[in-house]
């Protein structure tokens, strides 16, 4: 904060560059760049309550590393963004974006969170320039899915938080109700892209594992991965007729369980 107070630094990539810290040093204990400036009177000093949760969650996004998602999650947080005019790209990635900021629901539709965010201006600005950084130091290439997983908003080797993940898949839905939050199990099945999509934690270290889930799943070639049961409601598998029809699989691994961005 003094650092901030004595510099005035024009901008988020600014004050990073003079300070040496990365995204990951900021965005820690629910810190931001408009608290820090707001701290250090660079802002009026209150926000509204909505802005105060929604910086909580910008760290959420530190990951996002596939232009097509960046930019439409930008075009969404724009000033003058209308739902009518937006992009079919913007709209197609809306629910993505407000179920990752809003992950216990409060809004009957995407169009209504994205609605709630028009006037969170100092907001929508820091995100903007976290995704745009985020980006920019992207470090693995990626491309997009293709068959019939294609025309789902998921790019091959691109990172997800598991709201943004279950969301593309059709799990999280406005329409059904049903969000990220309530999300618990390691198999999700969507009958409509005859989708089983397995959510895996390769590097089972830290809390957060019960003896029953420290099961080893690793990849054994490029075509072949270890998945272990044991301990895992074999009703999330449907009695695994991926591994026998039409079902396609869909394996989401993160290497632990929390990152920088939590």
């Amino acid at each position: 904060m003094r650092e901030a107070r004595e510099t005035r630094p024009e901008s988020l990539r600014a004050f990073l560059d003079d300070s040496g810290l990365d995204l990951a040093d900021l965005y820690t204990n629910n810190k931001s760049w408009t608290l820090l400036r707001r701290e250090a009177g660079l802002l009026p000093r209150e926000g509204s309550a909505l802005e105060r949760d929604l910086l909580k969650r910008v760290r959420a996004f530190m990951h996002v590393d596939d232009v097509e998602r960046s930019q439409a999650y930008r075009e969404v947080l724009r000033d003058g963004f209308t739902w009518e005019e937006g992009s079919d790209a913007a709209r197609r990635y809306a629910p993505m974006l407000t179920m990752a900021l809003f992950p216990r629901g409060g809004y009957a539709s995407a169009r209504d969170a994205v609605a709630a965010l028009g006037p969170e201006v100092e907001f929508r600005r820091e995100l903007t320039t976290v995704l745009e950084i985020a980006l920019d130091t992207a470090t693995y290439p990626t491309r997009p899915m293709d068959g019939r997983l294609g025309t789902l908003p998921l790019a091959l080797h691109a990172r997800y938080t598991r709201e943004e993940l279950l969301t593309a898949i059709g799990y999280a839905s406005y329409d059904e109700s049903r969000f990220p939050s309530v999300a618990v199990a390691g198999v999700y099945y969507r009958p409509e892209q005859t989708l089983d999509a397995f959510l895996v934690t390769t590097n089972k270290v830290g809390t957060g594992f019960s003896p029953t889930t420290m099961y080893r799943d690793y990849a054994i070639s490029r075509d072949l991965f270890h998945w272990g049961v044991a301990g895992r409601d074999p009703r999330g598998l449907g009695n695994r007729p991926a591994l026998r029809s039409a079902r396609r699989a869909g394996l989401f691994n993160r290497p632990v369980r929390t990152r920088a961005q939590g």
